[in-house]
């Protein structure tokens, strides 16, 4: 049902699934997602935190909880919750850029960079995680490294717009300065 985008028949069969069995963690996590492409946040979050209620150390939840937070406008509950995740696994490239991302909104640029930077060594070709740091970098003034980072980006995919754009933007800002 996700997948066709029957995203009502999708939410019955979750809470289908979790009157069958309560404690089905994936099915309170996959009814978030379809709460939260169907824009239903608050719901989303709720889905979210019930199916981390029944599994503390469930990863993706903390991580897809973060990002409805943001979206909520809810900036240092979504840092939390991105950083629970990582407790959880330290390892895991989203959840790396999301954080990476919050703290970039939340002014903390040194601390974006770091952490794009750990999404990249663990996953190489994430696309999102180097055009983020570049962006970042390109807020910190270094516009070398954000023309490396936005370079690497196209490389891996060709016909990322916005990364071609800044690539641009970057190119023509360094020409101005010399």
């Amino acid at each position: 049902f996700m997948q066709l985008n029957q995203l009502d028949s999708a939410v019955e069969s979750f809470k289908s699934a979790i009157d069958i069995f309560p404690d089905y963690t994936e099915a309170h996590n996959y009814l978030g997602i379809a709460f939260k492409r169907l824009n239903l946040l608050d719901k989303a979050a709720e889905s979210y935190e019930n199916a981390i209620a029944i599994k503390i150390d469930f990863a993706d939840a903390h991580n897809n909880l973060g990002n409805v937070s943001k979206e909520l406008g809810k900036l240092n509950e979504a840092v939390h919750s991105y950083e629970k995740a990582l407790i959880i696994k330290p390892n895991f490239a989203e959840a790396l850029n999301n954080l990476g991302s919050v703290l970039k909104d939340l002014d903390q640029l040194d601390a974006a960079v770091e952490n794009f930077k750990k999404a990249i060594i663990i996953r190489p070709k994430f696309v999102e995680a180097l055009y983020n740091l570049g962006t970042t970098l390109i807020d910190l003034g270094q516009i070398d490294d954000a023309i490396k980072s936005f370079k690497k980006a196209i490389t891996i995919k060709p016909d990322y717009a916005e990364a071609q754009n800044n690539l641009g933007n970057a190119l023509k800002s360094l020409s101005r300065s010399y």
